[in-house]
């Protein structure tokens, strides 16, 4: 039988995948986007700024004309697609763009060429259902929005624009007209209709239905107008409903999911067992997110995949996507990205960076790859830059268990005191200067200093080092040492011993961080027993079962767009992600008991609750307005003074690495990188041939 995951986790780590790699840390909701130009706050008829790269972005080819005065005359294609035209297997390329085609002005304009293979790095993405993700493919996913790489503006992505009514209660959303899904069927509102009535609410699948979709404890409703036109409705104003609505998935392939519903086919479950799938409930939340493993199922990205073996995967171009250059162009320009799949991305990286084997490289590389990545240029035909990573706040993080199941490390643990000896022992400008370069500073808290509300104290509170300190406050907790001083005990007589279960999946440097640490609480008394997780998953299940007692991550995810269109998770329980099988750093019965009114998990203390409550409340509120700046303001300070979650250093610049046959993207030092690599289009690179 297939592993499979609830709908509900299901969709939120889809919508979580979609807005982490295209979030800006502050962006105004638009009142209205008219179809003529995607605007940060409301309808104009001037085109979107150009970022660092030189890729401005059109909603259509009238708005491309209106602010630029030319015209798109006619269009071309891809030779590959040229021949299967000629060939009769692909309709001609005007029946495959939607009327409404979305236009880019590139930053190498004419030199772009079409054809080639762009070779990458990936890893099996068992987080949202299995198959091959690389940051290329993941942030070319298609959502409602995109952002620039100001990170300060949403645009119309997959779609044309939409409106939302001056009292905030009727959001508008008009599609492309003539849309298509990879396999050449229309993508129109039914798609959206189909995922609402018959996915949102199929009790087969949700065991409740997430609050983005229920403002005022009430559904949202739907109604298509017309093939390309739908209407949400909501009970009470929804300000944020642009951010947090269409921050998330909420359409899917009707024509392709109805063979899986008993509904729509009766022989449902016999399909799904003849996909070694028990039922077709286990069918359907498989192909929901298999965007990356399964090869008949349409998408709306540049690439869809093509192939998947244990060690690589291919994917192709979409013969059907929707946006073109200047020229009229068909995007994307390569024709294939051939993904070396690899377990330990940290050893595997830097090695396929240096020989020039990724094209356009992040993943697996951390910033003490830097050097012998710089000196290696010339024989990998690359270079390599340091982009600024505005996505997270700090390199490391720690959030202890507040709930943890041994009885005598609790009440240690939900002392503040403790939590202070522990982040003033941290010797930070050491980690700084052995695995940063001292490209970074110390740093404490769990919101950058680009969030709205942030005040210049909080990035340093505790951020001292000062062992002598440190061991006052636990000396007056009462944590006596033992005989030999090398160890506090706890009050049952036994050593101080936390368990620090981490993984390198994502985090190259951490072992030698943590190491650091060790070496730092132990001049404490406090011992930190490390234990290294083979990949991300398990660990991902072990947080989410409260078995943890320290929750050890950096601060990514933790920008102020991606918290607005979901919730803060560096802010709130779990300090992390929501879900059963992803990711709690902390407390996770906590946050369980708060979402679910009680019914399930575990009752927090006074104060949890307290700031759950003004979390709800600035999620409800309009963005920049004073209600929402002094909420945020409250949200952060809370955080800080408890250090419920608590920095190590500031987040350090992240290594990049593009061949010198790339063409159309960003070539330089502190480029944006908080949005990954969806703001600057990764279907406008090109092979120099």
């Amino acid at each position: 039988m297939k592993k499979v995951r609830s709908i509900f986790a299901i969709l939120v780590a889809l919508s979580m995948l979609l807005v982490a790699c295209g979030a800006p840390p502050v962006v105004v909701p638009p009142t209205e986007v008219s179809p003529a130009t995607a605007a940060p706050a409301g309808p104009t008829e001037t085109p979107a700024p150009a970022a660092p790269t030189g890729n401005v972005l059109y909603s259509t080819v009238a708005d491309y004309t209106a602010a630029t005065g030319k015209s798109i005359t006619k269009f071309g294609e891809a030779p590959m697609l040229a021949d299967q035209v000629k060939a009769g297997t692909l309709p001609p390329l005007d029946q495959r763009l939607p009327k409404d085609v979305a236009v880019v002005k590139t930053l190498e304009g004419d030199a772009a060429q079409y054809g080639g293979q762009m070779n990458d790095l990936g890893w099996y993405e068992a987080l949202v259902g299995g198959g091959v993700a690389t940051q290329v493919t993941a942030d070319s996913m298609s959502g409602i929005l995109i952002t620039d790489a100001s990170m300060q503006n949403n645009y119309p992505n997959i779609v044309k624009g939409w409106k939302l009514s001056d009292d905030a209660k009727t959001l508008t959303l008009n599609l492309r007209q003539g849309m298509k899904w990879s396999d050449g069927v229309d993508f129109n509102a039914d798609d959206f209709v189909f995922w609402y009535e018959d996915l949102l609410q199929n009790t087969d699948f949700n065991v409740a239905i997430d609050p983005v979709y229920t403002p005022g404890d009430q559904l949202m409703g739907l109604k298509k107008v017309d093939d390309y036109t739908l209407e949400y409705t909501f009970s009470v104003p929804y300000a944020r409903s642009v951010d947090r609505v269409f921050g998330t998935v909420i359409w899917a392939p009707a024509h392709y999911f109805k063979q899986y519903l008993p509904k729509y086919n009766t022989d449902a479950d016999a399909l799904a067992k003849s996909e070694k799938f028990d039922t077709w409930v286990q069918a359907v939340q498989y192909h929901l997110i298999a965007w990356a493993d399964d090869t008949k199922l349409p998408v709306l990205n540049p690439w869809m995949i093509q192939d998947v073996k244990t060690d690589s995967a291919v994917f192709v171009r979409n013969p059907y996507f929707w946006r073109v250059d200047t020229d009229g162009n068909q995007l994307p320009y390569i024709d294939t990205i051939i993904v070396t799949i690899a377990q330990d991305l940290g050893k595997v990286g830097p090695v396929k960076a240096m020989a020039g084997e990724t094209d356009w490289a992040v993943q697996g590389l951390s910033l003490s790859d830097y050097p012998v990545l710089k000196q290696n240029e010339a024989t990998g035909n690359y270079k390599v830059y340091l982009w600024n990573d505005q996505m997270s706040s700090t390199a490391m993080g720690f959030a202890l268990n507040y709930t943890v199941k041994d009885p005598v490390l609790r009440p240690i643990f939900n002392d503040l005191r403790f939590r202070q000896a522990l982040s003033l022992a941290i010797d930070r400008d050491d980690i700084s200067r052995t695995i940063f370069f001292e490209k970074t500073v110390p740093f404490t808290a769990p919101a950058s200093p680009i969030w709205t509300g942030y005040e210049d104290w909080m990035g340093t509170y505790y951020a001292d080092y000062d062992v002598a300190k440190a061991n006052g406050l636990l000396d007056d907790m009462g944590l006596q040492w033992d005989s030999a001083h090398q160890n506090r005990l706890r009050p049952d007589g036994k050593p101080l011993t936390i368990i620090g279960d981490y993984q390198l999946q994502w985090l190259g440097y951490a072992t030698d961080l943590l190491q650091i640490v060790v070496k730092n609480w132990q001049d404490i008394g406090v011992k930190l027993e490390l234990k290294q997780w083979p990949d991300g998953t398990g660990l991902e299940n072990f947080y989410a079962s409260n078995d943890q007692q320290i929750g050890i991550w950096n601060s990514d995810g933790g920008n102020e767009d991606l918290a607005r269109k979901n919730y803060p998770i560096r802010l709130e329980p779990p300090w992390h992600w929501m879900g059963t099988e992803c990711c709690a750093m902390s407390s996770y019965p906590w946050r369980l008991w708060l979402d679910t009114k009680g019914q399930q998990g575990e009752e927090p203390p006074q104060e949890i609750k307290d700031l759950y409550k003004l979390v709800q409340d600035w999620s409800n509120a309009p963005t920049g307005s004073p209600e929402y700046k002094d909420l945020i303001n409250k949200i952060i300070k809370i955080n800080v003074e408890n250090l419920y979650y608590f920095g190590t250093v500031s987040a350090a610049p992240l290594p990049v690495v593009i061949t010198n046959r790339m063409g159309n993207l960003p070539r330089g030092d502190n480029i944006p990188m908080g949005a990954m690599f969806e703001p600057y289009l990764p279907q406008v690179a090109f092979i120099r041939q």
